[in-house]
């Protein structure tokens, strides 16, 4: 916000700062939960490395099984969201708040590993991570706010996604996590994400004569089921995973 106010008008800024409010709104909601019960989680597995890289894969998995749907079935319906929560006149809002969306799930596996470092007591690897990150994040928003809101929302993301590229290998390090177990983690919500958001995406074409607030509901339902058919198929067990965590969320 402090380089777009130099950079953008403040009409662009105001845009961005809605569309990002938007996007947030389902992470603040699920890092709550996170921190509340990964915390405590990891502190007590410090001393059994294995069995903490067996629950962090079950977390991404159960992470991106959740995340997916919730944001980037916010992203494909960003038209429509804003045509219905914000009005017609805040058009322009669409695609930064479809670039942001899409880019939040990275920012929350993020999280999830600055929470696994905390809880291992190693705030050194947390540092530098965090130092990557806003080096990273200072570059591309000041790059993208030559092209106003949209260009601040892309900026943004690139950084979200560069960050957790760049910091993965040396978080990685001190927890341990099998990659080939991570692939598998998230490649049937992966999948079953594209899958949904390419769905949403093509039926607008023939509901385009429908108004937003009538699209809207059907583009969720058919989001919602083309996303669980195909989770199903690829990956059953995250049902499993998700009653779990259901459960452990009750407990705690």
């Amino acid at each position: 916000m402090l380089i777009g106010g130099r950079l953008v008008s403040e009409a662009a800024l105001g845009l961005y700062a809605v569309s990002m409010h938007l996007a947030r709104i389902p992470l603040h909601k699920v890092m709550g939960i996170i921190n509340q019960v990964a915390f405590p989680a990891v502190a007590r597995m410090q001393a059994n490395r294995p069995e903490l890289a067996s629950r962090m894969v079950d977390a991404i998995a159960l992470l991106t099984f959740i995340a997916l749907p919730v944001l980037w079935g916010l992203s494909s319906v960003a038209q429509e969201v804003v045509a219905v929560v914000l009005g017609e006149h805040w058009a322009a809002a669409t695609l930064p708040l479809q670039v942001a969306a899409a880019a939040i799930p990275a920012q929350l596996l993020s999280n999830v590993f600055s929470t696994a470092l905390a809880g291992l007591g190693r705030a050194d690897v947390e540092l530098r991570n965090m130092l990557c990150t806003l080096a990273l994040t200072l570059l591309a928003v000041a790059v993208g706010g030559q092209m106003g809101a949209s260009g601040l929302a892309l900026g943004w993301s690139a950084a979200a996604l560069g960050g957790l590229a760049i910091n993965l290998p040396r978080t990685n390090r001190v927890i341990g996590l099998p990659v080939r177990g991570c692939v598998r983690a998230i490649r049937g919500p992966l999948l079953a994400g594209l899958c949904m958001y390419a769905a949403v995406t093509g039926s607008r074409t023939v509901l385009d004569e429908l108004g937003a607030a009538a699209r809207l509901p059907c583009l969720i339902a058919i989001g919602a089921a083309v996303y669980a058919a195909v989770v199903t198929t690829l990956s059953p067990n995250n049902w499993l995973l998700l009653r779990r965590a259901a459960s452990t969320v009750r407990s705690a």
